[in-house]
């Protein structure tokens, strides 16, 4: 379902995101129930929204790229703004 929806997604529109996960416990005071950010896609390039599209060998696989850690098939997003 997320990826037929961010095939719409172009750049211009805007998203929401929800946390789930922290990557650390100093990150805990930002968590709050029903809390959401907002944010706009910004252009990749060639007028998409995604920045990159990560196809690694194996399913499990991984690669940090930007401080932030991909798996096979995830996309990194370039995001113009956030409203918190």
């Amino acid at each position: 379902m997320i990826a037929k929806e961010l095939a719409k997604a172009k750049p211009g529109a805007w998203g929401c995101v929800q946390t789930r996960k922290m990557w650390s416990t100093d990150e805990q005071i930002h968590l709050r129930p029903d809390h959401y950010w907002r944010f706009e896609f910004s252009d990749g390039g060639e007028g998409s929204r995604c920045e990159k599209l990560f196809s690694l060998p194996h399913l499990r696989s991984r690669v940090v790229y930007k401080v932030t850690c991909f798996y096979n098939g995830d996309h990194a997003l370039r995001v113009k703004r956030w409203l918190h």
